[in-house]
């Protein structure tokens, strides 16, 4: 069965984020036990990036290109 978590509005403040955040990652966590990344990233900026690149290609071709992209930018 799955829950439905109530939605977003623009008001909302941190404190009312918090348990919805919590539910999310929570169901994610029971839906997805193992998952890993197959991306090479060492800060959020660079996973970033990582994920955007991967969209377009694969994750074995945005890692063998990062990595002297990163260290040049």
């Amino acid at each position: 069965m799955k829950t439905r978590l109530p939605a977003a509005s623009v008001e909302e403040s941190l404190s009312q984020k918090q348990p919805r955040l919590q539910a999310m990652l929570h169901g994610l966590n029971q839906a997805y036990p193992d998952a890993t990344l197959a991306l090479n990233f060492s800060s959020p900026l660079e996973l970033l990036i990582a994920l955007i690149l991967a969209a377009q290609c694969t994750d074995e071709r945005v890692n063998a290109v990062t990595a002297a992209m990163y260290q040049k930018y």
